[in-house]
């Protein structure tokens, strides 16, 4: 077993322990930040995630980001690039379905797909995180592979959200580790944007 891959064990378990309470916690010290992001960079696109495995929730993130008028797209496995992601808008009507691992995404038809390029936004989960911006997935590489031939002037801006206990000097990256422009946890901000991002 790789550093990495005893790492998450340890991380994901932490998570786990965390109550529902302690949970939603989380999202609501995230959320004026994000707002604030939103607002800041004009976003009119984003991504976001639907929780499991004690991941950061983001329903509330994601019915402010509605009421703000950000059109919100979910990831979804892509039928015929293993690997990778495509991003699906996800509206209160969305018709779910679960993945090849149990996790549920909008159904995926042409007219609602929202192309990589397209996204202001990315906000991802993490496993672990480190102060100098370190990003831990769950192993897959679907982000990395989904990002990785975007053009500098077509990439959103990636955010990770996580909680406070997933934050970790032991993680070693890697050569095809896409770098976020920020992490958000309760007690932890950093976002490389400049001055476009005030605290």
């Amino acid at each position: 077993m790789s550093p990495n891959q005893a790492l998450r064990q340890q991380l994901r378990q932490a998570r786990r322990n965390l109550t529902k309470q302690q949970q939603c916690q989380s999202e609501l010290a995230i959320l004026e930040d994000i707002k604030q992001l939103v607002r800041t960079q004009n976003v009119t696109c984003a991504a976001l995630y639907l929780a499991t495995d004690g991941e950061v929730p983001t329903q509330q993130i994601i019915a402010s980001l509605w009421q703000l008028g950000v059109t919100v797209c979910l990831p979804v496995l892509h039928p015929f690039s293993k690997g990778h992601l495509s991003f699906v808008k996800y509206t209160t009507t969305s018709t779910m379905i679960a993945n090849q691992f149990a996790i549920e995404e909008p159904k995926r038809t042409v007219n609602e797909l929202i192309l990589a390029s397209q996204l202001d936004l990315i906000i991802t989960p993490l496993v672990g995180f480190g102060k100098q911006g370190q990003r831990l997935g769950m192993g897959g590489g679907y982000y990395d592979r989904s990002l990785a031939n975007l053009s500098a002037t077509k990439k959103p801006v990636v955010i990770g959200i996580g909680h406070d206990c997933q934050c970790t000097d032991a993680i070693q990256m890697q050569p095809w580790d896409i770098p976020l422009d920020g992490i958000l946890s309760p007690n932890f901000k950093d976002l490389k944007l400049g001055k476009c991002y005030t605290q």
